[in-house]
This record gives C-alpha cells, sequence and structure tokens, in this order.
C-alpha cells in the first residue's frame, strides 16, 4: 500500500506543479521594482521547485522554505498607499506564491523515502 500511495502523491505535486507553470508571469510587469522583484521570486521558486522535484525523485530530503516564502509575501503585498498599476502584477506574486505553499504542503506530508545508495563493486582485474 504505501508504493500505491506514493504514487499518487507523486502524480497529484506533478499535475500541480504543470498548473502552476501554466500561470506564468507577463514577459514585461507594470514597473522596475516588479521587474527586480521577479528576478528575486525566480531564485526563490527554483530554489523550492528543484528541492520538491528531488523529494519526488527520492534524491533529498524535504527542506522546508516557508519562512522564505512568507517574508517574500510581506515583500509583494498590495500597498494602501502603493503605485496601482502594480496590484496585478502583486496578485499574481500572491497566487503563486499560494500555489508554492500547497505543493510544500504535499511533499512535507508524503512521505517520500530516499532511494538507498548503491554500493560501487570494485571490478576484478
Amino acid at each position: 500500500m504505501p508504493l500505491y500511495m506514493s504514487f499518487l502523491n507523486k502524480e497529484k505535486v506533478f499535475t500541480i506543479l504543470r498548473e502552476y507553470h501554466q500561470n506564468a508571469f507577463p514577459d514585461v510587469l507594470s514597473t522596475k521594482e516588479m521587474a527586480k522583484l521577479r528576478i528575486e521570486f525566480e531564485t526563490l521558486e527554483d530554489q523550492v521547485i528543484n528541492m520538491i522535484i528531488n523529494v519526488v525523485a527520492r534524491k533529498a530530503l524535504f527542506a522546508d522554505s516557508t519562512a522564505e516564502l512568507l517574508a517574500f509575501q510581506k515583500k509583494v503585498q498590495i500597498k494602501p498607499s502603493g503605485d496601482r498599476k502594480e496590484d496585478a502584477d502583486r496578485n499574481l506574486f500572491t497566487t503563486k506564491i499560494a500555489q508554492l505553499f500547497e505543493i510544500l504542503s504535499m511533499a512535507k506530508e508524503a512521505t517520500f523515502t530516499l532511494k538507498p545508495v548503491k554500493a560501487k563493486v570494485p571490478k576484478a582485474a
């Protein structure tokens, strides 16, 4: 039964990752500040997604990035005195962060174990 549940968990994670990547940023964001935040976000996004893919592939253990995502979420919150042109971009950041939280929680709840390391056998001379 654990193997079956592991397969279902993997499929759910990959389905959400597909949906995540379909919701892409526009080529040009509203302001230079949003463009800078996008570059910063892409670094965080790559870190989280790579970790999740490695966990699902059983090549790495889960590393919780919740604190980093929460810190970035504070940066992109819509501010009452902020530039209204940025609101759509800030909403997209918020949506993508929420999706990353969902993927993180699924990976955290799943019981993906590391693959056993295979010992190399020396070749006979």
